[in-house]
């Protein structure tokens, strides 16, 4: 019986199966169930084993579950930052740019850089950061 190259993959800390799948909770279950189906009935596998390996998957399940909500509330951080930018649009702030200079103007656009949410002031080459505004004041 041949089996597929099995690798590892050190950034994602995934095990993929000839670099096509990776294997998930549903497969180490049907592993785990193979083994137990076919185990050697003279040498059954010690019950302290299966509960380690019974107490592995459910951390890994309980990983992938927190790992799917972080992701889920670094969205709805980011789409909450952005909206809360979009609210400066049109209107004239006094903030500290990435230079450290105190600069005001007009926002006239958003961008999502390295360092965060950046307010584009009209006729300026310097980004405020959201997070550095100090005044903002209504366009008169």
């Amino acid at each position: 019986m041949d089996f597929p190259v099995v690798g590892a993959d050190s950034q994602t800390n995934s095990v993929t199966t000839a670099g096509t799948k990776t294997l998930g909770k549903d497969d180490f279950m049907k592993l785990f169930l193979t083994s137990l189906q076919y185990q050697d009935p003279s040498s059954p596998m010690d019950t302290n084993e299966m509960m380690s390996q019974m107490a592995q998957l459910s951390l890994m399940e309980q990983v992938a579950n927190m790992t799917t909500a972080v992701d889920k509330l670094a969205e709805t951080t980011q789409n909450s930052t952005f909206q809360q930018a979009a609210s400066f649009l049109g209107k004239e702030i006094k903030g500290v740019a990435l230079s450290g200079d105190i600069i005001s103007g007009e926002v006239e656009g958003i961008q999502q850089t390295m360092n965060g949410v950046m307010l584009k002031l009209k006729g300026k080459e310097s980004l405020v950061p959201l997070t550095y505004v100090t005044e903002i004041k209504q366009k008169s």
